[in-house]
């Protein structure tokens, strides 16, 4: 009894067609699937195992084996499993049987039944267990891999590109406050005579204070609404792109959370580097201001 991987019937060709003879479990023009030749459920599967022994012409000594197995299903599609997708599954003692019956219709002298394995696929049920299992079997001396080393090298490229973009928005974000900052000072000292006036008809130092960091704040929401607009921008540009040459629908993602906290940070910002403008408004003597020009 046999389980079939889902494109071992795509394998056989039609052998009385001379063109077009064989299917492929792809996507044809109008983006559909073809069936195969035969229903591998329905036809009769036929397996042969050609003898090991040749003479000195090269022919083959003896006759082949030949095997009639009962199909029981065909394995659902499953991309994690691609590499069965053309394989044949069967229970290894009926194995170890078919083994014992080839060795004696060739007369192989040969008792041992034993099945050699070429690798072994494990699976674990928690992704979070992968990296103590591969621990586990690299301690019993066996080579080991796993798509857990594979991350860790993406992680650590991903680090470093963070860390080079994490330099420019540095660099990005000092420039923007200083420029946050000298727009303010240049805004207090040419409304100078106005804060002196404010002052001598009775306005609160506080309320003066939080006038300058509520534009300040302005000017960084401001700036963050732009860069939040010309990330949307890079993003569906970048998204248009990797449709045509990555074939995929989608690459960059902006998630709504992360423009909230981009705008309120912007405006932190802005409210940091105006406080030292506003507390220099704050300090600015009344008939001083009055008496400016």
């Amino acid at each position: 009894m046999l389980n079939l991987g889902e494109n071992f019937v795509y394998n056989f060709q039609d052998t009385k067609k001379k063109r077009n003879n064989q299917r492929n479990p792809y996507p044809d023009e109008t983006g559909q699937i073809p069936d195969p030749f035969f229903n591998i459920m329905r036809e009769k599967l036929i397996m042969y195992a050609p003898p090991n022994k040749y003479d000195d012409k090269g022919e083959p000594i003896g006759k082949d084996f030949e095997i009639t197995p009962v199909v029981m299903g065909v394995l659902e599609k499953n991309d994690q499993n691609w590499e069965a997708t053309n394989s044949v599954f069967i229970d290894i003692t009926e194995l170890q049987g078919l083994v014992k019956k080839y060795n004696k219709q060739n007369g192989i002298k040969n008792k041992n039944t034993a099945i050699n394995y070429q690798d072994v696929r494990v699976k674990c049920v928690d992704v979070d267990a992968v990296e103590a299992v591969q621990g586990q079997i690299e301690a019993m001396g066996f080579d080991c891999y796993s798509m857990n080393d594979s991350r860790e090298m993406m992680q650590q490229q991903a680090l470093v590109i963070q860390l080079v973009l994490g330099g420019l928005a540095g660099f990005s974000l000092l420039v923007a406050a200083i420029g946050i900052a000298n727009t303010m000072i240049m805004s207090i000292y040419e409304r100078t005579r106005e804060i002196g006036v404010m002052k001598v008809i009775g306005a609160e130092l506080k309320n003066i204070r939080v006038m300058f960091l509520l534009e300040s704040g302005m000017i960084g929401l401001l700036g963050g609404i732009l860069g939040v607009a010309l990330s949307y921008g890079g993003s569906w540009i970048f998204n248009k792109v990797a449709v045509g040459y990555m074939g995929v629908s989608k690459i960059s993602i902006i998630p709504p959370w992360l423009v909230l906290v981009a705008l309120f940070f912007s405006m932190l910002v802005g409210i940091i580097f105006g406080f030292l403008p506003a507390n220099r408004a704050v300090k600015i003597s009344a008939l001083e201001a009055i008496k400016h020009d």
